[in-house]
């Protein structure tokens, strides 16, 4: 009876620590149509074709021959390739079978295997500059099915900082994970033989994170799941566009996901949606039938992030008569800051007889580019001290011209195309700016691009 408690304790353990995961198909390949571009071709030393959901490939010489294509797989998180083959012709046992993570097909990881009618063998190489390292030699396997015209199904998981080989189903090795030369992948055959390859399927797993609180104790893990496309949090009740209105998503059909992994607690509710070219994550922390409560709602948010999330910048962008201010979140770094597409946003549902404000808190997956700046005291570069005298002398030369004459000085490059036609306005107007003085960031600073 001691021996059967100790079981079921170990069992349960065993369940609640499993890990849960997400899954992303990056491609499911059944050859039905060549829409992912393979190098299909037919020459004297061998032939590509793509016929009845295959994609054959013949080696009529000795030097091998490789069909690839870009394939993203994010390496910093688990992911599975898996292929079916079927040997259709050979003059002698040899290798066949998946090149991944490849720069080209002198540059990259093979995972191969032989048959004959008798047996089957399995290696992995990886290939830089052409020069073979063998992370494992041929070793004979009874997962292979020998024989022509029989499938041999192929699969490399990485699981754990490790990758694990099998066959058929049947774990075959398991080798340490390497960095990637590269992201295209497809298939090797060498020496005189012809393979058929088919139902190709690359899944990236993503271990879901659970996490609650209010907005400033977590949007700091939402900025970090950003990076990923919020992959790890991406769960919840899957809803149509139509039941939640949501300004920035305009695709008939985009889906949403209400109640994602990360739940800011202080918020009506919380989505994730994928709108023409990024996923966002939004907070909707208020509803408003007043435009100046909602603005009121942003500006004391706006203070209220600025004081506690220590690495990062929120600025107000203000607005106009009929659009309301928009305030940017930006993450700081040595000497400026990130930009991106994350926002305390104003967005107006006019669906009702009386219109409604949200007051939404967006982060993107759009990732910014460093905006750096050089300051009055701590930059004593050369280009910093052209740009200092250069505002010195502005400050002072053309204020006294505008002061003297009563004139106001533009400095403007050209109009935009598109406005050509329209009437005057300052809107129209576009500038080069060598240098800009950021008072909302550094009160005596100038940024540089």
């Amino acid at each position: 009876m001691k021996k059967l408690s100790i079981f079921i304790i170990c069992c349960f353990s065993i369940l609640f620590t499993k890990a849960q995961f997400n899954e992303k198909v990056i491609l499911r390949e059944e050859f039905s149509n060549n829409d992912n571009y393979w190098d299909v071709y037919s020459e004297t030393f061998g032939y590509v074709s793509m016929l009845n959901g295959k994609l054959t490939m013949g080696n009529n010489t000795k030097t091998p021959i490789g069909s690839v294509i870009n394939v993203f797989i994010d390496t910093l998180h688990d992911f599975s390739i898996t292929v079916s083959t079927s040997l259709i012709s050979s003059e002698q046992m040899d290798g066949y079978g998946l090149v991944f993570g490849a720069k080209d097909l002198n540059n990259g990881y093979y995972f191969f295997i032989g048959t004959n009618d008798k047996a089957g063998a399995w290696r992995l190489v990886k290939y830089e500059n052409g020069k073979a390292e063998y992370l494992s030699d041929w070793a004979a396997s009874s997962a292979i099915k020998p024989g022509k015209d029989v499938n041999n199904r192929l699969s490399i998981k990485q699981e754990n900082k490790n990758w694990i080989l099998s066959i058929n189903d049947q774990q075959v090795g398991v080798v340490k994970a390497r960095s990637f030369l590269g992201h295209k992948l497809g298939f090797d055959v060498d020496n005189i033989q012809s393979v058929a390859f088919s139902y190709l399927t690359v899944t990236n797993y993503y271990k879901q994170v659970s996490n609650s609180g209010k907005l400033c104790e977590v949007l700091p893990a939402i900025y970090e799941e950003s990076k990923s496309d919020f992959n790890q949090i991406n769960t919840g009740k899957t809803v149509q566009e139509e039941h939640v209105r949501v300004s920035r998503v305009k695709k008939p059909g985009d889906i949403l996901k209400l109640d994602p992994g990360i739940i800011v607690t202080d918020a009506v509710f919380n989505y994730i949606s994928y709108s023409s070219y990024k996923y966002e994550y939004t907070s909707r922390v208020g509803i408003y039938t007043d435009l100046n409560e909602a603005i009121k709602k942003s500006d004391s948010l706006s203070k209220q992030l600025s004081t506690c999330l220590k690495n990062f910048i929120v600025t107000k962008l203000p607005g106009k008569p009929d659009v309301p201010p928009v305030y940017r979140i930006n993450e700081k770094i040595n000497g400026g800051y990130k930009s991106g597409e994350n926002f305390i946003r104003i967005a107006k549902d006019s669906s009702l007889r009386m219109p409604r404000y949200f007051v939404n808190v967006v982060i993107s997956n759009v990732l910014g580019k460093p905006v750096t700046f050089i300051t009055s005291k701590s930059d004593n570069s050369k280009l910093a001290l052209q740009l200092k005298q250069l505002r010195g002398y502005s400050a002072k030369k053309f204020k006294d011209i505008a002061v003297k004459y009563k004139t106001l000085i533009i400095f403007n490059h050209h109009c935009g195309k598109k406005n050509d036609y329209r009437a005057p306005h300052k809107d129209n107007l576009l500038g080069t700016v060598l240098a800009r003085i950021h008072r909302q960031f550094f009160p005596a600073g100038v940024s540089h691009k």
